[in-house]
């Protein structure tokens, strides 16, 4: 098995996690360690790559991983194995995208 990549949240999406009811939380945060704590790079139906991100396009590239109505950005820095998870949000509401 592959060395583990290290999760680290952006102060705005450890916030965002804070603030969300905890049953939402437990989902989100099992889906993240779940989905790209071993292979974040692998593109699947929940998981992909985004062309463009808006606001962040300085950045570099971006994924996005769907948990039910939830949206994480995420990037990966894999010389250092690390996933940051820059955003989440609801998509239908437009939280992820703003």
């Amino acid at each position: 098995m592959s060395r583990p990549f290290e999760i680290r949240l952006a102060e705005e999406s450890q916030r965002a996690l804070d603030r969300m009811r905890a049953f939402d939380r437990a989902i989100v945060l099992d889906a993240i360690e779940d989905n790209l704590r071993y292979d974040p790079l692998r593109e699947t139906r929940n998981r992909k790559p985004l062309s463009r991100t808006p606001g962040l396009e300085d950045l570099g590239v971006f994924w996005e991983l769907r948990v039910g109505a939830w949206r994480i950005l995420y990037r990966v820095e894999a010389e250092v194995l690390v996933v940051t998870i820059v955003r989440k949000g609801r998509k239908a509401l437009g939280e992820v995208f703003r």
